[in-house]
C-alpha cells in the first residue's frame, strides 16, 4: 500500500527555509537543520513503512510540523497577519487532511475525510487568532497552540477510530491545563 506524503513534505519544504529565515544564532540554527532532518526522516520513514508504529511516528511528524507552522505564525504574525492567517488556514488543511487519510487507511469516507480537515483547520485557525491577541511573546504562543492542537487532533483521532470515551475526554482536558497553566506561569505577561 503506498501512503501519500506529498502535503506533509511540500508543507516541509516551504517551513524549513523560512524558519531558518527568522533564526539569527548559529547554535539554535544547526539545531533547527537536525529537528528539520529529523521530521524528514520520519516522513520518509512513514512514507516506506520502516516504523513498527507509523500511526504514532505520523502524529509525532504532525505535531512536528505545526509547532514550526505555529512558531512562524506567531513571528510573521505582527507584520502581515491576514496573509500569515491564510497560509496557517491551508496548511492546516493540507496536513490534517493527510493525518486522517493516512492514520485511518480507508476507515472514514473521503468526504468525511475533508469535512474534518476542514472543520480543524478552521478551528485551528481561530484559536491562534485568539492566542495572538493574548499578551504572550512568540515561543508561548506557539506551545500554547501546539498543546491546543494536540488535543483537538487527539480526540478528532479518537472520533475517528471510534474509541472515543470520557476517560479520553478528560485526560486531554487534564493535560491541556496543567500544561497551559505552565505555560501562563512561566510566561513574562507583556502589554
Amino acid at each position: 500500500e503506498q501512503r501519500g506524503y506529498l502535503r506533509a513534505f511540500l508543507v516541509l519544504l516551504i517551513l524549513a527555509p523560512l524558519l531558518l529565515f527568522i533564526i539569527y544564532d548559529q547554535i539554535f540554527s544547526v539545531i533547527a537543520i537536525l529537528g528539520l532532518s529529523f521530521l524528514f526522516y520520519i516522513l520518509l520513514g512513514s512514507k516506506n513503512m520502516f516504523f513498527i508504529y507509523s500511526d504514532r511516528w505520523h502524529l509525532f511528524l504532525e505535531l512536528g510540523l505545526f509547532y514550526i507552522l505555529f512558531v512562524l505564525f506567531f513571528s510573521f504574525a505582527k507584520e502581515n497577519f491576514l496573509l500569515s492567517l491564510g497560509a496557517v488556514f491551508i496548511a492546516s488543511i493540507f496536513l490534517l487532511q493527510e493525518f486522517f487519510k493516512v492514520g485511518n487507511s480507508g476507515e472514514i469516507k473521503k468526504n468525511i475525510e475533508v469535512t474534518l480537515a476542514a472543520f480543524g483547520a478552521l478551528l485551528i485557525t481561530e484559536t491562534l487568532w485568539v492566542i495572538n491577541l493574548l499578551p504572550l511573546l512568540a515561543v508561548n504562543s506557539a506551545n500554547l497552540g501546539a498543546i491546543i492542537f494536540f488535543v483537538i487532533i487527539d480526540i478528532l483521532r479518537h472520533y475517528t477510530k471510534l474509541t472515543l470515551t470520557r476517560r479520553v475526554v478528560m485526560v486531554n482536558v487534564t493535560v491541556f491545563v496543567l500544561v497551559t497553566i505552565l505555560i501562563f506561569m512561566s510566561s513574562n505577561w507583556t502589554i
